[in-house]
């Protein structure tokens, strides 16, 4: 045999197999990025669930605080038709001053009411959205993260080593046919 040969030999099987190494370890990469992406997917439902909850949360407290203050309303509403029927003596100065100011304060207590209801409605809202663009941003990230991971898996699942097996097979034909052409030819004669 050639040395040239087997020294080309050689070192096509060595190139070969520190290609199938490396491949092998970048296929040892796929089980880290499954977890990665199946860890993702878990943060995705996660987000989800927890939107959920505290909207869910925001929602109920809005409804109670909306009732308990138009039960107030209604009520401030309810005091002041009462003390506009009132109708007190010309006579009575003491009383009728006491329910002039009595009817005032009921109609700045209603204003009140009504501006802390108007408020809290705003707040809800406010919050409300605010969660919705947090929860948003993160879902985005997420969804963004989970797209890189997906490729990345598309990229390893591929078999990448048949690149490198063909080279191989090219690399040996090729020394094969040179050694074939430096040899010569077993004469037929008898």
């Amino acid at each position: 045999m050639d040395e040239r040969f087997v020294n080309d030999r050689s070192q096509i099987f060595l190139d070969v197999e520190g290609a199938l190494a490396e491949k092998r370890l970048q296929e040892s990469n796929l089980t880290a990025e499954a977890k990665a992406l199946a860890d993702n997917n878990h943060l995705i439902v996660a987000a989800d669930k927890e939107y959920a909850e505290q909207t869910r949360e925001r929602s109920i407290n809005r409804n109670a605080e909306v009732q308990r203050l138009s039960t107030k309303i209604r009520e401030l509403e309810d005091q002041l038709a009462n003390q506009q029927e009132i109708k007190i003596s010309f006579y009575k100065i003491n009383a009728r001053k006491r329910a002039a100011e009595q009817l005032s304060q009921t109609i700045r207590d209603l204003k009140d009411t009504k501006n802390e209801l108007e408020v809290k409605l705003q707040n809800f809202t406010a919050e409300q959205e605010k969660l919705h663009d947090n929860y948003e941003k993160r879902k985005q990230e997420l969804n963004e993260n989970s797209d890189r991971l997906h490729k990345e898996l598309e990229k390893l699942e591929t078999d990448t080593s048949t690149i490198a097996r063909q080279e191989t097979c090219n690399a040996l034909a090729n020394i094969i046919n040179a050694l074939l052409k430096k040899t010569p030819a077993p004469s037929t004669e008898p």
